[in-house]
């Protein structure tokens, strides 16, 4: 088993255990283009192969990087690779990335 199978297979087993995801689900992605967030939503759609669910990505730029405001494209791209629900981009730049902002918090 490679480790894309080893890492669906525990991902999907954790969303079961905790009953994170449900078919029908609607789900809004923030990816900012980084590692991590691209990864998310890689088995985001590995697991809407198993349970239909609708996904829409919102490009999330956290201006961390120099790169940061290149990403949009990037992400933009990936989802044009997919079929995704039909407003499925947005692009949103985040002032603070205190947990407390409560502007970034109900900006999604």
């Amino acid at each position: 088993m490679g480790i894309r199978e080893e890492t669906e297979k525990k991902v999907f087993a954790y969303i079961e255990e905790q009953g994170m995801l449900s078919a029908g689900d609607r789900i809004v992605a923030g990816v900012s283009g980084g590692a991590d967030s691209v990864c998310m939503l890689a088995l985001l759609l590995a697991w809407r192969e198993r349970r239909p669910l609708s996904l829409a990505v919102a490009h999330v730029n956290h201006g961390l990087r120099r790169e940061a405001g290149e990403d949009a494209g990037y992400v933009e791209e990936l989802c044009g690779r997919e079929p995704l629900v039909a407003e499925g981009f947005a692009t949103y730049k985040l002032k603070a990335l205190q947990p407390a902002n409560k502007e970034n918090n109900y900006l999604l």
